[in-house]
C-alpha cells in the first residue's frame, strides 16, 4: 500500500549496531593474533582441524553480524515485524490500534503495540534507559505516524473498490 513489496521494510528501527560490529570486529581481530603469535610447527594437530577451528572462530562474528542486520522494529507495507535476541513476530496494521510507551525490563522504557483488545505487545529494539526516553518518545510517533499512513491508504483503497461496484 506504501509503494513496497511486500517484505521490503520502508524503515527499520535500530539501536547500538555500532557495539555488535565493534564485537565482531575485535572477535576478528582476537582471533588473528592467536593464530599469528601461535608457533608454526609446535601443533600435532592436522592442517584440516586448525583450518576448521580458523573458520568456526570466524563464524561467530559473522553470525553477529548476519543477527545484527535482521534485528529491528521493520515497519512493512502490511505492519510492523518486531525482530529481537530470541524470536520475531509480525503484527498486521490492522490489529494495532495505537503504540504506547510501556516500562520495560527493571529501569528501562520501550515502545509496545496496543492492539484493539487493549494487550500491549513490547518491541524490544526500541527499549532505551529512562534517561533517553526523548528518543523512545520519537520512535513511538514515527511507528504512529506509519500507522496513519497506513490508515489514509486503506481509507482511499477503500472508496477505491466503492466506486469500482
Amino acid at each position: 500500500m506504501l509503494g513496497r513489496a511486500r517484505d521490503t521494510p520502508i524503515y527499520t528501527f535500530r539501536q547500538h549496531s555500532w557495539i555488535i560490529r565493534l564485537l565482531a570486529l575485535g572477535t576478528t581481530i582476537t582471533l588473528a593474533q592467536a593464530v599469528l603469535k601461535s608457533p608454526t610447527g609446535s601443533s600435532r594437530a592436522p592442517w584440516w582441524l586448525i583450518a576448521f577451528l580458523i573458520a568456526l572462530g570466524l563464524s561467530i562474528p559473522l553470525a553477529l553480524l548476519v543477527w545484527d542486520r535482521q534485528r529491528g522494529v521493520h515497519v512493512l507495507d502490511d505492519g510492523i515485524r518486531s525482530v529481537g535476541a530470541n524470536g520475531s513476530r509480525f503484527i498486521p496494521w490492522s490489529e494495532i490500534a495505537a503504540f504506547e510507551i510501556d516500562g520495560y525490563v527493571v529501569g528501562s522504557v520501550v515502545v509496545s503495540a496496543v492492539r484493539h483488545d487493549g494487550t500491549h505487545v513490547a518491541l524490544g529494539d526500541t527499549s532505551r534507559w529512562p534517561f533517553q526516553r526523548k528518543a523512545v518518545e520519537q520512535t513511538r510517533d514515527q511507528l504512529n505516524e506509519y500507522r496513519k499512513r497506513w490508515l489514509t491508504a486503506r481509507g482511499s483503497a477503500d472508496r477505491d473498490a466503492k466506486l469500482s461496484t
